[in-house]
């Protein structure tokens, strides 16, 4: 997946769009993301609703774990578990995958991730970022 993210540009007092895989850039900012679930058909401006699935993750002020999790478990997860059509795949198969998303989710919610979001919070702000 490729995901643009609008970040501060240090040289200039405005914004900048960067593109990234996630293997260079670290995400800082607002994350804007689009999934294509089929490629069957071209898009065009009048399917691009049925096409593309399009998010906003703002990790401006948490962390974008903090953010992903938050994301997986109120938006991805409930849409999944309320979804009945898997195609060619078998019910186990299915509960095999959504009980592995919900682990992850829990992993990601765990005191592990709370812990690397202080320190990437520290590194990032120059100081611990409190929620209290």
């Amino acid at each position: 997946m490729l995901a643009t993210g609008l970040v501060p540009s240090p040289a200039k007092q405005g914004k900048r769009v960067t593109a990234t895989d996630g293997t260079g850039d670290a995400l800082k900012g607002v994350c804007v993301f689009f999934l294509r679930p089929k490629n069957v058909k071209g898009v065009t401006k009048s399917n691009i609703a049925e096409e593309l699935l399009c998010g906003c993750l703002d990790a401006n002020k948490r962390c974008v774990l903090e953010v992903v999790q938050e994301y997986l478990s109120q938006v991805m997860l409930p849409a999944l578990q309320s979804d009945s059509h898997w195609g060619p795949l078998q019910p186990t198969q299915v509960n095999t995958f959504i009980n592995t998303l919900k682990a992850y989710i829990n992993f990601l919610h765990s005191e592990t991730i709370p812990r690397c979001c202080f320190f990437l919070s520290y590194f990032r702000y120059g100081e611990p970022q409190n929620k209290n």
